[in-house]
């Protein structure tokens, strides 16, 4: 069993490794949904804390240890010794409380790209339908085969907006959803 109270810097900030970039294209792994959620999340930019905020009801933190474990998350590139180390110790470390210290500092997003990478598009595309089948219930059903049809940027940016709007306008909508479609920028953008 993975312990729920283990210590981890609040401002350590995680990115995918390669193999979690495949799982969020491929799914090849079949990370339960909690993984996969908390996976979508981890962007080299949101800290331990942020993350714990936007998954409120979720144990972040075994979670956390149970990505890291795996090989789908690892500090970011230049993070502190301490934070790689403490990283490593959660993930075999006994229980103690979460310290909670200031949230990273965000960075800037980078100027747009060119065009999007077929990759990208079944990324996004991905997110987008288990969105909808998380937060958008009917409505999302009357989404998802257009979603579902995206082949290209062009087809991606018809459907956006509506998502975009659904997602926010959605009585089922929190902060985790809207996490989502600031991911989904984040990758059109990138």
């Amino acid at each position: 069993m993975i312990d729920t109270h283990v210590q981890l810097p609040g401002n350590l900030v995680l990115i995918k490794t390669d193999k979690g970039q495949q799982e969020i294209a491929t799914r090849a792994h079949q990370l339960p949904q909690a993984l996969r959620r908390l996976l979508i999340l981890v962007d080299g930019a949101k800290s331990v804390s942020a993350l714990t905020v936007l998954l409120v009801g979720l144990e972040v933190i075994p979670l956390l240890r149970e990505l890291a474990h795996q090989g789908f998350v690892e500090p970011a590139p230049g993070q502190s010794g301490r934070h790689t180390t403490a990283l490593d110790a959660a993930i075999i470390s006994t229980p103690a409380e979460l310290t909670v210290l200031t949230p990273a500092p965000q960075v800037p997003a980078p100027p747009e790209a060119g065009p999007l990478s077929e990759h990208r598009i079944r990324m996004i595309r991905t997110l987008m339908l288990e969105s909808c089948e998380l937060y958008l219930g009917l409505f999302g059903r009357t989404l998802q085969p257009e979603i579902a049809s995206i082949r290209d940027e062009a087809g991606l940016r018809r459907v956006l907006a509506r998502w975009h709007l659904a997602m926010r306008e959605s009585a089922l909508s929190d902060a985790q959803a809207l996490a989502l479609v600031d991911e989904i920028r984040k990758l059109m953008r990138a």
